[in-house]
Parts: C-alpha cells; structure tokens; sequence
C-alpha cells in the first residue's frame, strides 16, 4: 500500500495530490506538548536553544525561495520530548516505527510532521487526528484541537511529539498503517495521510 496524500483547499474545494518527500532538515524550534485526553503524565519537554529557531523574517534567500514552492507535507518521528528540529527525523514508507513504553505506563508512538505552504501555517490553530491500525483495526487514535505549528529556518513548519497510544498486543512486530488527518477548522484546508509502517520495540524489547 503507498502513501495517500490528498489537501483540500479553500472553499472551493480544489482538491490536489501533494508529493511527500523524504528529506531530513536539521532546525525548528520549541513546542507546546498535548498528550489528548489521557490524564497520565507526559513526557518533559526540553527546550533546546542552541538549534535555530528563526523567525520567518530571518530566513535565507534561498530558503525562502523554497518556501514559496509547491506545498508539501511529510510524516516523521522526533526523539521523545524534544521539540526542535535537530530531533527530527523523516519516516519513509515502510520504515520502522518505534512502539516505546511512556512515562505514563502506556506503550505509545511518538509521530511529528512538517509541512511548507499549505494552511496559513503562522496563524492556523489545527485540528489533528491520528490512528494507527493492524489488519484494519485501530489499535490507538488520538484527536488533538487547537495546534500550533512551529516555523523553523528552512521554509518548513514543525509539529513535534504526537503521542498516539497503541495496544501493546497487537503492535510490535506488525506491518501497520498510520493515518494522520490535519486541518485548519476556520478555512476548511484539510490533508489527509496514509503510511504503511513496521512496527518495532514493545514488551519484547524491554
């Protein structure tokens, strides 16, 4: 199964295929962490200042040449509680995805994405929902409302930390699919995203 990314855009509901690229970019900036509806604790947040975090007035010519080029979303990871752009990293189909045990006691997944010209990044408050499912049953979904993107220095917008908690029994070792849902509520621009993944870590690995 390839990966599915479609964008609606504005209230013409123009609908467009957008390329997902594999390309890793060290930068981005700090991030507020909601874990959805648990009321577990969650993962510390470690803000790192040294990793650029510049405004978009800061940005190169040549990467904000890069900015005003066709929209893009891309799926990736970033190490657990991070939240700058030197955590990041791309998640190709395919790839593997770790099943780690949180802080929280729950086995979770930690998903983040960057995306470049498709919502008005600096000012969208985004609807978020994510799911992953094993032989097309949902094993964990997640909702998140009100999201704010961070800009990093490359043209890219960052989203860092998406804890989706996944049943233990049925991840590990699984082929599964992650869909991830984005959308800005008061324009109606929507991306929709399918990967498949392989699941890895879990109980047996600890």
């Amino acid at each position: 199964m390839g990966r599915r990314l479609e964008a609606t855009l504005g209230a013409g509901a123009i609908h467009a295929r957008i390329a997902v690229f594999a390309l890793l970019v060290l930068s981005g900036c700090p991030q507020h962490i909601d874990g959805g509806t648990d009321e577990a604790s969650e993962p510390e947040v470690v803000v790192d200042a040294s990793v650029d975090q510049a405004p978009a007035s800061d940005l190169t010519a040549d990467s904000a040449a890069e900015a005003v080029s066709q929209g893009a979303f891309e799926l990736g990871v970033n190490v657990t509680g991070r939240n700058t752009s030197a955590y990041y990293s791309a998640l190709p189909e395919g790839g593997e995805l770790n099943v780690e045990y949180g802080p929280q006691g729950l086995w979770m997944v930690v998903l983040a994405f960057r995306t470049r010209n498709v919502w008005s990044e600096s000012d969208a408050e985004l609807l978020i929902y994510a799911s992953c499912r094993v032989d097309g049953e949902n094993i964990g979904e997640l909702t998140l409302a009100k999201q704010r993107l961070l800009l990093g220095g490359d043209g890219w917008w960052y989203y860092y930390n998406l804890f989706l908690v996944v049943d233990e029994s049925r991840a590990a070792g699984s082929e599964a699919t992650i869909e991830i849902s984005v959308e800005d509520p008061s324009t109606g621009q929507n991306v929709q995203h399918d990967q498949i993944v392989s699941l890895v870590g879990g109980p047996d690995s600890r």
